[in-house]
C-alpha cells in the first residue's frame, strides 16, 4: 500500500491455538475506501475504457472527500490499523470465548501471543496525499482522450498504481502489478 516498501496488508496463520486459522492486519484506510467505492469495483480490472473513466471519477471523488476532512480526522483514518482474527469453530459464542480466554481482544496480548510487537512505518500525511493525487492524475492523463474499446497495458498498469496509491490491495492486485 502507498507504494512504499513495507506497507500493506498482512495475513498469516499463527501457532497460538489450533482453531485460530488466520490473523490479518491492515489499515483502517481500506474501510474508508470501501465505504465509498464498492470492493468489486476496485478488485476487478476494468475491461473497457468507459469503465476506466468511471473508476477515475470514483478515485477523484474519494480524494475530494478526503480533502474536505480535517487533518486530525484524516490522520486517524490513515494511521489506524485493524486486526482480524479468523477462528474455525462451529458457534460464534465459542470463538468469542476462545479469544477472551487467550486475551486476544487487547493488542498487547495479541502481540505477545504472536511472539513480538507489530512493526510500524510512518509516512507524513502530506506526502501520502501527494502520492495519491500524483497517481490519480497520471491515471487521468492516460485515460483522457482514449477512444479504444479495451484499455492498453499502460492504462491498466497506471490504474493498478492509482489503486495501490490510495491504499487498496485487493485480491487481484498482485496479478495486476
Amino acid at each position: 500500500m502507498c507504494n512504499v516498501k513495507g506497507y500493506g496488508s498482512l495475513d498469516f496463520r499463527p501457532i497460538i491455538h489450533p482453531h485460530i486459522i488466520k490473523v490479518k492486519v491492515y489499515q483502517v484506510l481500506c474501510h474508508e475506501i470501501l465505504s465509498m467505492i464498492q470492493r468489486q469495483m476496485l478488485d476487478d480490472m476494468p475491461a473497457t475504457m468507459r469503465t476506466m473513466r468511471t473508476r477515475l471519477n470514483q478515485l477523484q471523488d474519494l480524494m475530494e472527500r478526503w480533502g474536505a476532512m480535517t487533518k486530525d480526522v484524516l490522520s486517524s483514518r490513515i494511521s489506524g490499523i485493524r486486526v482480524e482474527v479468523t477462528i474455525h469453530i462451529e458457534m460464534v459464542i465459542d470463538g468469542r470465548r476462545l479469544c477472551n480466554e487467550l486475551d486476544l481482544f487487547q493488542i498487547e496480548r495479541l502481540e505477545s501471543a504472536l511472539g513480538g510487537p507489530f512493526d510500524t512505518i510512518s509516512c507524513a500525511l502530506d506526502r501520502f496525499l501527494y502520492w495519491c493525487r500524483f497517481h490519480i492524475s497520471a491515471f487521468a492523463t492516460k485515460v483522457h482522450g482514449r477512444n479504444d474499446y479495451a484499455p492498453s497495458i499502460q492504462v491498466r498498469s497506471v490504474y493498478s498504481f492509482a489503486c495501490q496509491a490510495i491504499g487498496w490491495s485487493g485480491k487481484f492486485m498482485g496479478c495486476q502489478l
